[in-house]
């Protein structure tokens, strides 16, 4: 069964308990702390309480040991709420949207965790706890402030694959980066990378690689070893010529115009 408020005031929870789906968004009375009420519901899987106020959770929610879906999206979450890290069976978490800056090592106890959205923070580094999740396949964290990639990142090399690093500040790849072998895609659009590392031709899953909004003039000779790719975006770099190092990969789609020194075809 699924509860679901929407543009008007939750006053109270049911008292019955087979309940396993919560939705609390967008009311015209905005949460700014959790209602206490939900702590009756010890079936709940699915939480979304997106576009609300708030700052922080109550420490009884790990008595919801069910949860595996928290969506905390649109919130004014600065630092992490550490409660959340005690919810071991939780495998989608989404805390995009918010001022997040920094994770307490708790983080790591998140051990079934897949899926996380961090997009729109104020990161300015990974925390170093998400490197210790082994069952983390996917992460968001694009439009945060982060400058570089830890090596640890090869850590997740068993799990991770699909990243977002879009528009962010990144000016380089660690050579860690190209363990990912089961990545398949990348987003790096709108970055500040003038290359990158000679092994990319390791990630052998690859399908699609974002790579717009950059500064690249070549790419490594590697690339060629890509053969599941299927998706490039090389645009508004600052390529001199058409990557002879990709000619060969048998793509369904390749962008690069905006590249202002190329001599296309028509010109």
């Amino acid at each position: 069964m699924s509860l679901y408020f929407k543009d008007w005031v939750l006053e109270g929870c049911p008292e019955r308990l087979d309940i396993i789906n919560l939705i609390l968004y967008t009311n015209d009375y905005r949460f700014s702390i959790v209602p206490d009420a939900i702590r009756k519901l010890k079936n709940l899987l699915y939480i979304c309480m997106n576009d609300n106020k708030l700052t922080s959770i109550p420490s009884w929610i790990t008595e919801l040991t069910k949860l595996s879906y928290l969506d905390l999206k649109y919130n004014s979450f600065s630092v992490f709420p550490e409660p959340v890290a005690s919810l071991c069976n939780l495998t989608h978490l989404e805390l995009g949207y918010n001022t997040l800056c920094e994770f307490p090592a708790s983080f790591e106890n998140l051990k079934k965790l897949v899926y996380l959205d961090l997009k729109h923070n104020d990161l300015t580094e990974i925390p170093e706890a998400i490197f210790s999740l082994p069952s983390l396949g996917f992460i968001d964290l694009g439009s945060n402030k982060l400058v570089k990639i830890p090596a640890a990142i090869s850590k997740l090399k068993g799990s991770l694959r699909y990243i977002e690093l879009r528009k962010n500040k990144i000016t380089e790849l660690p050579e860690s980066f190209c363990e990912l072998s089961c990545l398949i895609e990348i987003g790096l659009d709108y970055n500040r990378l003038a290359s990158l590392p000679s092994a990319i031709g390791n990630l052998e899953n690859l399908e699609r690689l974002k790579l717009s909004e950059n500064k690249l003039t070549e790419l490594p000779e590697s690339i060629k070893s890509l053969k599941k790719l299927e998706y490039v975006d090389l645009s508004r770099n600052m390529l001199t010529s058409y990557p002879a190092s990709i000619a060969n990969i048998h793509l369904i789609n390749i962008v690069y115009g905006g590249n202002p020194n190329i001599l296309y075809e028509d010109e």
